[in-house]
């Protein structure tokens, strides 16, 4: 089976293609044939070494952390999924890949209302929009402010937001905008235009799904007693403290709970995934090098085989 792998850290050109054997299921394992795997920073961040001290990886190392395919065999002691199930998840290493064995555990069933491309586009967005959501308490009616809302995250946390009925503010260009729209967001700042320092105060919460520069300038938009939430970058909690404000980084996990209410709503139609391009698994230098440079509106995946089959 075809694999994208690196052995040393460094740019884009690193990635290679190996072929390996097929790996069996152990206990409490499953076995799944990719269909499609999504591209992240993360991956980025593994390829160039900025990870290591807090996760390290082994070399060859196989990118790849949101997976769709279809459940080839099963280890002993899986009994809720059997072969031909078709499923997604968020996994900690592996994606890049034709086939993978994963902690059962891991694994949700695919709505059937999306195809493998848009199932593998959604695990991390699900899990991590989740979790902010309990990390927040926000109640129907509360003020905030969407920083980056048509990323690949921001986009779901914006329909969920939306669904909750909070009062959203959000930031985007481009083609982002009009999907924006279509999900019903109504409020929207064009950042390539306008500043949005001029357009809001007094939000009960700033979610920064851009970090950078601009990150310490959402703090004036706070009111007394609000909070700035960043999964970009750890934001200045010194200066948090001096204005009156909270502020956290998160950084989430695989979560199957989260997952599985996450794909509930998928079924419902409440959350619709944005694709912005698939490509080849043989493209996957590529694919990185346009989440890393271009940041794009929505996901960008890998089509493991044959594209006719999604």
């Amino acid at each position: 089976m075809k694999n994208i792998v690196i052995d040393e850290f460094g740019s884009s050109d690193k990635l290679r293609i190996i072929e390996t054997s097929k790996p069996e299921p152990k206990i409490n394992e499953v076995l799944v044939q990719i269909k499609a795997a999504a591209v992240n920073m993360v991956d980025i961040r593994y390829r160039t070494g900025f990870m290591q001290t807090i996760f390290p990886i082994q070399f060859p190392f196989t990118f790849g952390i949101e997976i769709s395919g279809i459940i080839d065999a099963v280890g002993e002691n899986v009994t809720i999924f059997k072969k031909g199930d078709e499923v997604f998840a968020r996994i900690p290493n592996g994606g890049y890949s034709e086939f993978a064995v994963i902690s059962a555990d891991l694994v949700v069933q695919k709505p059937d209302n999306i195809n493998f491309i848009e199932a593998a586009s959604l695990p991390v967005a699900l899990t991590t929009s989740l979790f902010l959501m309990e990390t927040l308490s926000l109640t129907s009616g509360q003020r905030i402010l969407i920083q980056g809302a048509a990323g690949s995250v921001g986009y779901i946390f914006s329909q969920i937001a939306n669904n909750m009925g909070l009062d959203i503010t959000a930031t985007a260009s481009g083609e982002g905008i009009e999907k924006l729209k279509m999900i019903g967001v109504t409020r929207i700042i064009d950042y390539a235009k306008e500043d949005f320092k001029n357009l809001v105060t007094k939000m009960d919460a700033v979610i920064d799904f851009v970090g950078g520069p601009t990150q310490i300038q959402l703090y004036g938009v706070l009111k007394k007693g609000g909070m700035l939430v960043s999964t970009a970058m750890p934001p200045d909690i010194e200066k948090a403290n001096q204005i009156g404000v909270k502020a956290i980084f998160i950084a989430t996990k695989p979560d199957t709970l989260k997952l599985k209410q996450g794909a509930e709503w998928v079924k419902e139609g409440l959350i619709k995934p944005f694709i912005a391009k698939t490509l080849p698994l043989t493209s996957a230098a590529e694919a990185q090098d346009l989440v890393e440079k271009g940041r794009p509106n929505g996901k960008v995946v890998l089509v493991i085989n044959d594209k006719n089959e999604l």
